[in-house]
């Protein structure tokens, strides 16, 4: 029997939906929502398994080094230099390795869903103006666990592999006009710049 996957409480067209599975038990932390209203299962994912995190974290670690080539050579073309690449890894590899580690998981995730269960339709938020740069790498392991942030990429991953799934991402700006309150959203990585350099590794 098919399912709704549901990503963000915030979008109440979920309401409307018989059966529901949260993408994990993350979706339900500081939502405003009356969960008694609604008939959902949570996804139990094998990523914390530790076989399945030795192996994403090789795989990550391989998308890594050939993304550390890549811009490397974009960014000494972009600037008219010539660094080599062990001074670029000095110079963003921190951030990198953990922003592909974070986007490798969320991927992951998405696809094992997918994978063990028959899903109709799914639900989420997004901000097509909301901008994922960080001033570095401690701001950005806040922003890993952050609702907006990972709404917002959620919506990037799902939308750039067109599953062939109907999609309801409901924009936050509309929910700010509903509920009449401001949603802070964190600036981080400007998705978007790197988005099919990035996602051709997956």
């Amino acid at each position: 029997m098919s399912t709704a996957l549901v990503l963000s409480l915030k979008n109440d067209k979920i309401l409307s939906e018989n059966e529901i599975l949260l993408g994990g038990e993350w979706v339900l932390e500081n939502q405003d929502v009356e969960k008694e209203k609604l008939n959902y299962k949570i996804f139990q994912s094998k990523s914390s398994l530790k076989e399945v995190r030795k192996k994403n974290c090789i795989e990550a670690d391989k998308i890594y080094q050939e993304l550390c080539v890549d811009l490397s050579n974009e960014l000494n073309s972009l600037h008219s230099i010539n660094l080599s690449l062990r001074s670029w890894k000095i110079i963003f590899g921190s951030w990198l390795k953990l922003f592909v580690s974070i986007c490798y998981e969320r991927n992951y995730l998405i696809s094992e869903i997918l994978e063990t269960n028959e899903i109709s339709k799914i639900y989420g938020v997004k901000n097509k103006k909301f901008k994922f740069y960080s001033g570095g790498t401690f701001e950005q392991r806040f922003q890993a666990v952050d609702h907006t942030w990972n709404a917002n990429l959620f919506y990037e991953i799902i939308n750039y592999f067109d599953f062939p799934i109907q999609r309801d991402f409901l924009n936050i700006d509309e929910i700010k006009n509903k509920k009449n309150q401001n949603i802070i959203t964190k600036p981080n990585l400007k998705l978007n710049s790197f988005k099919n350099i990035f996602f051709k590794f997956f």
